[in-house]
Order: C-alpha cells, then sequence, then structure tokens
C-alpha cells in the first residue's frame, strides 16, 4: 500500500474531507442509509426493499404510474384513469321511496331503530312517512 500512512486516532477530519471516492465500495443498486430496526450505528449499503421499509414506503411504492391510460395489475392508478369516474346522470328516485312507491322505506328502515310502538304521533308533516 504505498502512499498510504496511519492515521493517528485523535486526528479530526475537517467536515467535507473524506469523498464519495474514499467510501468503501457498495453493490450497485444500493444506498447508504440504516435497515429498519438496525439501531444506531454505521451506515449501511441497503437494498430498494430495505429502503423502502426504512422510510415507512408501503407497497404502492413499488408500482409504476401509466403514461396514459388505464392503470394495468402492475401499476398504480392515477386521477386520469377513466375507471374512477361515473359520467351518467343520476336518476331522481325520491318518490319511490314513499309509502305509495316501488320501493317505500318503513319506518325501521329509514331511523334504523325502534318498532311500529315507538314512532312519533302522525301530523300533516309526516303523514306517510311513519
Amino acid at each position: 500500500m504505498s502512499g498510504l500512512m496511519p492515521v493517528p486516532a485523535n486526528v479530526i477530519l475537517p467536515d467535507g474531507a473524506v469523498t464519495n471516492a474514499k467510501l468503501a465500495d457498495m453493490a450497485e443498486a444500493t444506498i447508504k442509509g440504516r435497515q429498519a430496526g438496525a439501531g444506531t450505528g454505521d451506515p449501511q449499503d441497503l437494498t430498494a426493499a430495505q429502503a423502502r421499509t426504512a422510510m415507512g414506503l408501503g407497497s404502492a411504492s413499488t408500482k409504476n404510474v401509466p403514461v396514459t391510460g388505464n392503470a394495468s395489475v402492475s401499476e398504480v392508478v392515477d386521477g386520469a384513469d377513466t375507471r374512477l369516474s361515473d359520467s351518467r346522470t343520476p336518476t331522481a328516485h325520491q318518490g319511490t321511496h314513499a309509502p305509495s312507491g316501488t320501493d317505500a322505506l318503513p319506518w325501521t328502515g329509514i331511523h334504523g331503530r325502534g318498532t311500529t310502538s315507538s314512532k312519533p304521533a302522525a301530523s300533516a308533516s309526516n303523514a306517510g312517512y311513519l
């Protein structure tokens, strides 16, 4: 190892003195970090999966967004996906829920509680809905 000399333990390196070239070699597609659950310690070379876990990223972080069109099963659905919209005009159906309608709602269905004996007294304003 010509040109190298030992460095005493009490030497303090100035900020920015160690370049990336002087760091230990690392495998491709890894980053420096500290693996989740490893506690405090020296930096480690993390894989993509370890880095995602350390950063708290969910499974969507491993999928791509489609460039155009709807997402495939291996892609994340984005806001322009046509399956997220419903351009149909809503159908008016309030009248069908009235007592004489085709799908009238009983008192317990509307209020989700009580029986016919707990209904309020009938009046002109609630006639037919009690």
